[in-house]
């Protein structure tokens, strides 16, 4: 009788009094693409002001949660650590207005990064109070 108590004592005081207030692991997939972009951010941020400066006034906003990976691959299949990234970017400015939407496409290499092609896809429409942003072409 007194293993019994024992090994219940023992087996009761390893339980955990509450629940687990962690959240649920993000998938591997998701943490590696949030590292790649947040990586990639200072390359990808700089051609993209560089394009929206000569349409707009004030400078676009584009952290990592406003682009999207649409494809990776290896272009040489020579070169094991070669890469390239197409990324959809929809940058904004002031409170999340959408100016636009992007596709930049990136080689990663042991060179560096380097920027292949940025494409404008769409322009957003601005509302009316922050149309003074625009720069008359």
């Amino acid at each position: 009788m007194y293993k019994l108590i024992l090994f219940l004592v023992l087996f009761a005081s390893s339980i955990p009094a509450h629940k687990s207030l962690a959240t649920p692991k993000t998938s591997e997939i998701s943490v590696n693409k949030e590292v790649i972009l947040t990586l990639l951010s200072p390359t990808i941020n700089n051609e993209v002001q560089n394009y929206y400066k000569k349409y707009l006034t004030v400078p676009v906003s584009l952290p990592p949660y406003a682009m999207k990976i649409i494809e990776i691959n290896k272009p040489d299949t020579t070169n094991q650590y070669k890469f390239q990234l197409v990324i959809e970017l929809n940058p904004y400015v002031g409170p999340h207005l959408g100016v636009g939407q992007d596709i930049l496409t990136l080689t990663i290499d042991l060179d560096g990064i380097t920027v292949d092609e940025l494409k404008h896809i769409k322009d957003e429409e601005l509302p009316p109070h922050w149309k003074h942003i625009k720069k008359e072409n």
